[in-house]
């Protein structure tokens, strides 16, 4: 036999206890899921701020050169792996911005000439040099020429070089690949910063092009011979000037070639 049991009925004061109570319940269960993510995505976004301010730091220390002290091949592959400032391929003097000396001029001792896609720069009177520049004026850079010593006794770069004054940074090699870095005032020696007997990736002799490369920033001068350092120095006598290209004699005529002249500015 089945009983059945009389509905008793609810009374009002415990019906809205009960559903108060379960909507108290879900309140806070909601208010707990909220602070919960709330949380995480705070600590999720204050990690991947933290994480990207780490990675900036890193990336902001590692484009930095430090021209005293980061390995020089850095340096150079840093600084030459752009795309140049200022190009010249010294070929014709139709396009090229670098000062050239009269061809026709009575007095060819000393001559910056373009000959065979190449300048020239060819000095006859015995125990003397002669450079010509480029007429642009740098402070922090870096420059890069081929050249070759076709006779006499060697070549190279000047920098940081004041007309008006007669100062200017020299480094001159010779065809054995002795080298030395010297400062001038007026004209004279005032001092040798760097000197070397032989240069490793130097290529000896005549008519062999060799890639000369300096790097100067604030104080700091480096060497490269074939994209290879060779030394550097630090040196506080000029801040800024023009490049030039030397030729330096001994006794007989010296003629040197240069072409594909890059500079790099450097900031």
């Amino acid at each position: 036999m089945v009983r059945t049991a009389p509905i008793l009925p609810v009374s009002p004061k415990r019906h809205l206890n009960f559903w108060i109570s379960r909507i108290i319940a879900l309140i806070i269960v909601i208010a707990i899921s909220v602070c919960s993510l709330s949380s995480c995505l705070y600590l999720q976004y204050g990690q991947n701020i933290q994480s990207f301010m780490n990675n900036l730091s890193k990336q902001v220390q590692s484009s930095q050169l430090y021209y005293a002290s980061t390995d020089p091949q850095t340096i150079y592959s840093r600084v030459t792996g752009k795309a140049s400032d200022d190009t010249d391929p010294l070929s014709d003097t139709n396009v090229s911005y670098w000062h050239t000396t009269d061809p026709g001029a009575a007095d060819q001792s000393a001559t910056c000439l373009f000959k065979d896609g190449s300048l020239h720069v060819t000095i006859q009177t015995p125990q003397a040099l002669f450079y010509c520049t480029s007429g642009q004026v740098y402070k922090q850079f870096a420059f890069q020429v081929n050249y070759a010593i076709l006779q006499g006794l060697g070549g190279g770069i000047v920098f940081r070089t004041s007309n008006s004054d007669h100062t200017y940074y020299l480094w001159n090699l010779d065809t054995s690949g002795a080298y030395r870095l010297m400062v001038i005032s007026n004209n004279r020696l005032v001092s040798v910063l760097l000197e070397g007997k032989h240069i490793s990736s130097f290529k000896t002799g005549y008519n062999q092009e060799n890639v000369l490369t300096v790097i100067a920033y604030d104080s700091m001068i480096l060497l490269y011979v074939n994209k290879h350092f060779v030394d550097r120095v630090k040196d506080n006598s000029f801040a800024s000037g023009e490049i030039g290209l030397l030729s330096y004699n001994g006794d007989t005529t010296t003629d040197v070639s240069f072409t594909n002249a890059k500079v790099w500015l450097l900031s």
